[in-house]
Formats: C-alpha cells, structure tokens, sequence
C-alpha cells in the first residue's frame, strides 16, 4: 500500500473485487442477443387445428367465404337454407380479408357506415374502425329508445319491423350499408327505405353474401351492390 498526499493511501496492486472493465457495447450485443432468444422461444407457431390449411395460397376472399360458411337446412324454419358464417368471423385473419374487401369498394366521402341487426353489426362496426368513422345501427322492434322511425317488411319465412333513431345523424350524411347476406333483399331495402326517411344518402351496399337467385340485387334498384361471393 503507498501513501497518496497526506491523507490518503492506494493499494499497490489491484485489489480482487475491482470490477473488469468491459466495453459497453459489447454488453449490450450480448443483451440484444439474449433478448431475441427469448422472443424466438415465446413467439412459437400455435399446432393447425384439424381441419383447417396452416396457411392458404392464393385464396381469394369468395373461396374464403365459400369454405368458412356452413349451411344449415331447415333453419331458422323449415325449407330454409341458414347460410352460417360463425366460423369465418371467429377467424381474426378472415374476418381482416373479409373487412378490407368490404371496405375496398365504399367510397372515400362515407360518413357511417350502417350496421343492419344482427350480423350485419359485425361487418359494420369492424370497417368503420378501418375507416375511422362512426356506426349506425338498425335494429329489430323494440331494442331502441327514444323517438324512432320503423319499417316492416317481408322476409322469407315470415315478417318483421326494423327501427333506427332518426337524430343519431347530421340530416344529408352519406352512409353505406353491410350485411351478411342479401337473398330476397327484404331487409336491406327496409333499411335503404328506413334511411333515406331519416334524410341519409344511402351511396352503395355490401353483403359477404348474395343468393343471385332470389332477386335481392333487383329489388334495391340502382343502390349499387358489392357482394363478395355471389351463389348462383
């Protein structure tokens, strides 16, 4: 040990605590590779489901409706095909390909996009996110308050009323309206109907679906139709 001035003294030689002096940037190369190590261990690909391709290639968004629907005969009466698209919308990636689809064909100067009970709330709300714009349902009778204007129409295994609330929108806004399905088209020309009361510009109308057989595309007059997959 050597004396240093008049107070303080200093080891001769290292002491073995002393910690070594590394280049920092070395430490730093060693974490980033530790940290990636870890993410590569967590980010696994989750096991295919059975059933279901790990990936499609070149799909196009039809055959990727056409293979996620079921039909259900009988349902929800009997001589009716139930078109299901359940499993398709459970599916982040094709509920994506789906929306953007959907989405694709609106105009740029859409002020809502209108969501018809009950599917239809799905696609609606998923584009407008895309789209940074608001919602706007229409609703079976009795599911909203207010002052409300309805409208009833056929459907093929019955009749029902729909409703929207008339104040929920500037008066001229142009809206755009999705749904799952168009088959005879009485629902979805309720809606334009029910719209265009309330004083909206209904600019166009996208379904994932259209039964061409029943007419639907006919019935909604010159209100331009975007269907996805189109069953003869």
């Amino acid at each position: 040990m050597t004396r240093v001035g008049n107070s303080r003294w200093r080891d001769s030689a290292p002491s073995r605590c002393a910690t070594p002096q590394v280049d920092h940037r070395l430490r730093w190369r060693a974490a980033v590779r530790r940290f990636r190590g870890r993410r590569l261990r967590c980010r696994q690909t989750p096991p295919a489901r059975v059933g279901y391709p790990r990936e499609v290639t070149n799909e196009t968004v039809a055959e990727l409706i056409a293979r996620r629907m079921t039909t259900t005969p009988d349902f929800p009466k009997p001589g009716i095909l139930f078109r299901d698209l359940t499993a398709l919308m459970a599916d982040g990636e094709g509920l994506r390909r789906v929306t953007d689809a959907l989405t694709s064909a609106m105009p740029a100067d859409v002020d809502a996009v209108v969501g018809v009970e009950a599917r239809g709330f799905l696609f609606a709300a998923a584009a407008a996110v895309s789209r940074a714009i608001g919602v706007y349902p229409i609703r079976k009778q009795g599911k909203l308050p207010g002052p409300l204007l309805s409208e009833t129409y056929d459907l093929e295994y019955g009749s029902a009323t729909i409703e929207l609330q008339p104040d929920s929108l500037a008066p001229g806004s142009r809206v755009y309206v999705l749904d799952d399905l168009l088959a005879t088209g009485g629902t979805l020309v309720a809606a334009v109907r029910l719209l265009e009361r309330a004083g909206y510009v209904v600019v166009g109308v996208g379904v994932a679906i259209e039964l061409a057989e029943l007419g639907g595309r006919t019935a909604l007059g010159a209100h331009p139709v975007n269907a996805l997959l189109t069953i003869s």
